[in-house]
């Protein structure tokens, strides 16, 4: 008995223990090196990649009280990984060696979709979205859409980690024939037409720093009318070039985020074969904090302008797509809208995360069928977070616009408000 009581002694001294120092705590203040990354439950993503992921913390690097915070940060932004990911650090012969422990998602999705508004306008389809092809983490998607808008046929490709870099390439595709009807703040058809479509677009994307990064991309648009065209609504092609500006400084928490986002973007198209040039210019700012318990306030703002912007350009608004309290069918060639709201947690299982949010907003619009409007009102929304799966939320929603007295409806799939 008391042999093995020493040899369990023995152990207890042997054993490296779980390591939070600091990185200036070695004798001389040498920096503590980071001699390995260990990482346990990866099914589909490889090694290669989950290490290209957490790339500001690198084997060879140093180690301070941040890393694995970082871990956990990267892996979760992502979204290819179960949120509740799990990192321990300890200390070898002055080295720390880390553990990450994590579980892929179910990435390989096929995601029938329905979404409806109130006004009427309905879409469905199905969507399928490979998240983390080839376990690279790189985005495939394929799908078709049908409603009230007609149908379509969209295609994308994302790579985060383009050429081994961390650089983000995009490709998007879009065919398909759109009926558009547009309403007015009353809800009134004010322009309806149908058209066939093509839109195309590649990009890249440049990280200056872990929060500033800069998109370039270049677009072609394809909008030939088919019927209800009058003298202010023509056939369409373009080529454009879109930059985006984006400062992202946001911690990943359990189904929110918090933190302050701000994006800048502007489009010049230049027309072809008849088409006038047109440009336009979008923003979006937000601030989230913790107020306690993983609870939600978000203050935001957002908006656009616009100059000599075609009709079947014109920014969509209403419903899961925009604003709570305007209809699904509105569009403007300019607008501004803020709102509060405040988001908390109903029920968690170890699947995901039932939340719900309540909200006042504010703003204006104007295009050229309509004068500048302005609108207020209060909306509230439940939405279901999943942790096994890479779809954003499922989503209902409800909002009230105190100016026209009407309210909107709107539900969705692999949507949401974010």
């Amino acid at each position: 008995m008391k042999t093995s009581i020493f040899f369990i002694f023995c152990a207890i001294l042997i054993l490296p223990p779980p390591f939070n120092a600091r990185a200036d705590e070695l004798p001389g203040g040498r920096a503590i090196i980071i001699r390995e990354i260990r990482f346990h439950g990866l099914k589909r993503t490889t090694e290669k990649t989950a290490l290209r992921i957490i790339r500001p913390v690198f084997m060879g690097g140093e180690f301070s009280e941040e890393t694995e915070e970082t871990i956990i940060q990267e892996l979760r932004e992502t979204g290819i990984f179960n949120p509740e990911i799990r990192v321990e650090s300890r200390l070898m012969n002055e080295e720390v060696i880390i553990d990450v422990y994590v579980r892929d998602k179910w990435t390989l999705i096929p995601i029938p979709f329905f979404a409806f508004s109130k006004d009427g306008s309905w879409s469905g389809g199905l969507m399928g979205i490979e998240s983390n092809l080839l376990g690279m983490n790189k985005t495939l998607g394929l799908g078709v859409f049908f409603g009230s808008f007609g149908w379509s046929g969209v295609s994308f490709y994302r790579d985060p980690l383009f050429l081994g870099s961390d650089m983000i390439l995009g490709v998007s595709a879009k065919a398909g024939i759109n009926d558009e009807d547009t309403l007015n703040p009353e809800e009134d058809v004010i322009r309806r037409y149908r058209e066939n479509i093509l839109k195309l677009g590649l990009g890249l994307t440049y990280p200056f720093s872990e929060r500033l990064t800069v998109m370039g991309e270049g677009r072609y648009s394809y909008s030939d009318i088919l019927s209800g065209g009058n003298d202010d609504l023509d056939d369409l092609q373009a080529l454009g070039f879109r930059t985006r500006i984006r400062w992202k400084d946001l911690y990943y928490d359990i189904p929110y985020q918090y933190g302050l986002f701000a994006e800048a973007e502007d489009q010049i198209n230049g027309g072809l074969n008849g088409t006038e040039p047109f440009y336009t210019i979008t923003g979006e700012l937000f601030t989230a904090f913790n107020p306690m318990m993983r609870h939600q306030l978000k203050f935001a703002l957002m908006g656009a302008w616009s100059y000599n912007l075609p009709v079947q350009e014109q920014f969509p608004l209403g419903g899961a797509r925009g604003s709570f309290t305007l209809p699904g069918d509105l569009r403007a060639e300019h607008y501004g809208l803020g709102y509060v709201s405040y988001s908390l947690p109903l029920l968690s299982f170890p699947w995901g995360t039932l939340t719900a949010r309540a909200l006042y907003e504010a703003g204006y619009y104007e295009s050229d069928l309509m004068t500048k409007e302005y609108y207020h009102g209060p909306g509230a929304g439940i939405e279901l977070y999943l942790n096994e799966i890479a779809i954003p939320a499922f989503i209902l929603t409800f909002g009230w616009n105190r100016e026209t007295g009407n309210y909107q409806i709107a539900a969705g799939v692999g949507v949401g408000r974010d």
